[in-house]
């Protein structure tokens, strides 16, 4: 029985930015960060939503993985972005997955060095192609990559999730 690649598309949700990564299986394929430029709710709403279209199209992405907010660094104008988010995803027949950023410290970091700058370079680890990014980040005083940092952790997370998912199904089906 042949398994079809899971292609996630991981979100870091934010609300003037979006932090972005592809995975096909285990295999980073793209990741950077999209500007919510506009000004209104609904023009950001908008382009959230023609942004998981564009990447679903073009990945042709099976799967939305997506950091779980933390409700109390969290507003009700982003909240309704994820909410809109979700249900897009769900409408476009997404399978959706949500992690939080303490499941994702634990996942990553399991030797309990939780904090930001070690998730970073624990992705960047796992991932040469971030290297650049990472000296980036170092070097500026605000911290706008971290939001594509923290999408590329999601993705790490939710493909390691599906992966064991799908062992336990093959197990299942060979008994």
């Amino acid at each position: 029985m042949e398994t079809k690649t899971q292609r996630i598309l991981s979100i870091n949700p934010g609300s003037r930015y979006l932090g972005l990564a592809v995975f096909y299986g285990n295999d980073l394929k793209e990741w950077g960060i999209k500007t919510l430029r506009y000004h209104s709710l609904q023009e950001r709403i908008l382009y959230a939503k023609e942004t998981v279209t564009d990447f679903s199209i073009r990945h042709a992405i099976t799967a939305l993985a997506m950091k779980k907010l933390h409700p109390s660094r969290s507003s009700k104008y982003l909240n309704t972005l994820v909410i809109k988010i979700k249900e897009h995803a769900q409408n476009s027949d997404l399978i959706t997955y949500e992690f939080t950023l303490d499941k994702i410290k634990e996942s990553l970091l399991p030797e309990g060095n939780a904090n930001k700058l070690a998730l970073i370079e624990e992705v960047t680890q796992r991932y040469a192609d971030l290297a650049l990014e990472l000296e980036n980040e170092k070097s500026k005083k605000t911290h706008y990559s971290l939001r594509m940092f923290e999408a590329v952790a999601v993705g790490i997370v939710c493909s390691h999730y599906l992966t064991r998912e799908h062992k336990v199904v093959k197990q299942i089906n060979k008994k």
